[in-house]
């Protein structure tokens, strides 16, 4: 393994509070449980990828190599049930998530 391959699904945090938003004023009889995410994966390397290149620079990233025992290598949220029972579903790419981040930390 060659390390920074792990993927998970990230969320722009407005997108986040717009499914509480929706969450909130569902109104159904039964309880329900969502899952919340892009529905798209990650890895730790893609991650340090584009960040480097929104903020224009090439600093040398090194990975320890080492995989944690029972690490789950790829996670994504299924949002299907929200998106059909919400209509509800992630407005920010990822890539614009990471411009706006920077952008508002004052890194670009």
């Amino acid at each position: 393994m060659t390390g920074g391959e792990q993927k998970r699904d990230f969320i722009f945090v407005d997108d986040l509070v717009n499914f509480f938003i929706k969450a909130i004023n569902f109104r159904k009889t039964s309880f329900e449980v969502f899952n919340v995410g892009s529905g798209a994966s990650y890895s730790v390397r893609q991650i340090v990828d584009i960040v480097l290149e929104k903020l224009n620079r090439d600093i040398p990233v090194e990975f320890d190599n080492v995989k944690r025992e029972n690490e789950i290598m790829d996670t994504r949220a299924d949002i299907t049930k929200a998106r059909t029972m919400l209509n509800w579903s992630p407005q920010t790419t990822f890539e614009e998530g990471i411009s706006l981040t920077l952008k508002a930390t004052d890194l670009i």
